[in-house]
């Protein structure tokens, strides 16, 4: 799969009023163009994501009030958020790292994403726990430490709750689908 995103800025009138009651004009929003591409190079068909990107191409993205600030805020707290899966770290490590109250950050992630940065992050760990529990040979437990999980009980409740599936039997059903293919 090949993801293309284009970004650029258009021009167009959009009156609206400052704080201090004046007419201001917001001439420049930001537009993204995103194209899920197969190997083949043809465009799929793709339902806007849970991620900052599918936020920008569905318009959800406001310029107005500093949401450009917030909008780079959002996308580094995402990226941090991704590459902190392993580890245990809170919302208070997160808004130390963006500078920001982690009540801020709660509710503008709550707003660009509609989830809280913590089940965001959890979701985020038991799609990587589903990746390596049907690709690789790993044990269980490694998995869970590998996806931040303190211990292989805490996973397994965690990954049944999402899945509907124990991860030994999440595992032995692909591993069941790969041998009749």
């Amino acid at each position: 799969m090949i993801i293309r995103l284009s970004i650029e800025r258009q021009t167009h009138h959009v009156p609206s009023r400052a704080m201090d009651g004046r007419s201001v004009d917001n001439t420049q929003t930001l537009v993204a163009t995103i194209k899920v591409m197969d190997h083949h190079g043809y465009q799929q068909q793709q339902a806007p994501g849970g991620c900052i990107t599918g936020k920008l191409s569905t318009g959800l993205y406001d310029s107005r009030m500093g949401g450009q600030i917030m909008f780079n805020a959002m996308s580094r707290a995402e990226i941090w958020l991704q590459d902190t899966l392993d580890q245990s770290l809170s919302i208070e490590d997160l808004a130390n790292h963006l500078g920001y109250s982690a009540s801020q950050i709660r509710r503008q992630f709550r707003h660009c994403f509609n989830t809280s940065p913590s089940a965001y992050r959890e979701q985020r760990r038991l799609e990587r726990a589903a990746v390596l529990l049907s690709l690789t040979p790993q044990n269980i437990a490694h998995i869970a430490i590998r996806c931040g999980y303190a211990n292989h009980s805490s996973f397994s409740r965690a990954f049944q709750r999402r899945h509907q599936l124990t991860p030994r039997h999440y595992r032995q059903s692909f591993s069941s689908v790969r041998h009749l293919q």
